[in-house]
């Protein structure tokens, strides 16, 4: 059920009688989400994602924020440049992921070669880094496709970056999600990522992308969301959540018939400005997750 969100608590898994004592639930770390920042040039959308900033900055000690990941549609036609340099000035390690903007305003190529300098980095700053080979043919297109895709792990939990934008431009289509099933794909990338996933505790994967995962007409089909369960059931312990933006409202989702819960947050640019602060608590049994909505002025 789709709802609006201000705290959320995610329980931890009691060990089973038999296995060993999984210690005491502790505080691990918290990381930020912004959504959709829309920089195309100074102005107020870069007044706002420098507000967001600002807070982390101030407050990354005493909420122990290590990270800040941007759900997609940060910058374009140009804008991807002073986005760069805006979020370069956070205090913490960021993590850029594509939206469907970039695509349709014909900045998918620049974003690659923007942002490289922070995948670089983040390459060496985080364990088990890992990122799709780009760019690739793309047979649906007959073009070339800047696939943005990306894995690493920190304080026990996998975080999973996904490229699902439509490469097709224009329409209702382009606004739509793609699992991009061939060679170089996202969704082979993705099965080959969980594939080799290391054993660890419960709800430690997190999937990150601008498209939420779920059934929509701004997202994926029937037929879409039916392969997606059916891979994310094989490693439905391990799987807590995506966390996602492009439809510039906060929401959450959480269907006990599906493998993963769905966080959407509100776009930086547009009415409130606001962002999403995820803290994680685990032991080696289960990870545990609380959630909160902050508005800024």
């Amino acid at each position: 059920m789709w709802s609006a969100l201000s705290i959320l608590a995610c329980a931890t898994a009691e060990p089973s009688a038999d296995s060993a004592d999984p210690g005491p639930v502790e505080p691990l770390f918290s990381f930020a989400i912004f959504a959709d920042p829309h920089v195309t040039g100074e102005g107020e959308n870069a007044e706002r994602l420098r507000a967001a900033i600002d807070w982390v900055n101030v407050n990354a000690d005493v909420d122990d924020i290590d990270l800040v990941v941007i759900v997609g549609d940060i910058g374009w036609a140009g804008g991807e440049t002073l986005a760069f340099e805006i979020l370069s000035t956070l205090a913490v390690p960021w993590v850029p992921v594509l939206g469907d903007n970039e695509v349709q305003y014909g900045s998918e190529q620049s974003f690659d070669q923007v942002f490289a300098v922070e995948y670089a980095a983040l390459a060496a700053t985080f364990e088990n880094w890992d990122r799709a080979a780009t760019p690739v043919e793309n047979p649906e297109y007959d073009k070339q496709s800047w696939f943005q895709d990306f894995s690493f792990d920190h304080g026990g939990a996998h975080f999973v970056g996904l490229d699902w934008n439509s490469r097709h431009l224009g329409g209702i289509e382009g606004e739509m999600a793609d699992l991009h099933d061939f060679d170089g794909g996202s969704w082979r990338w993705l099965a080959t990522d969980l594939e080799g996933l290391a054993a660890g505790p419960d709800n430690r994967v997190l999937f990150f992308s601008h498209h939420p995962m779920h059934l929509s007409p701004g997202a994926f089909d029937l037929a879409e969301i039916d392969l997606l369960d059916g891979l994310l059931n094989t490693y439905d312990d391990a799987v807590f959540a995506n966390f996602a933006g492009h439809y510039h409202v906060s929401g959450d989702e959480s269907d006990p018939a599906r493998p993963l819960d769905v966080y959407v947050t509100d776009a930086l640019w547009d009415d409130i400005n606001t962002l999403r602060v995820v803290a994680v608590s685990g032991n080696e049994a289960a990870l545990s997750y609380e959630q909160r909505l902050v508005e800024l002025p």
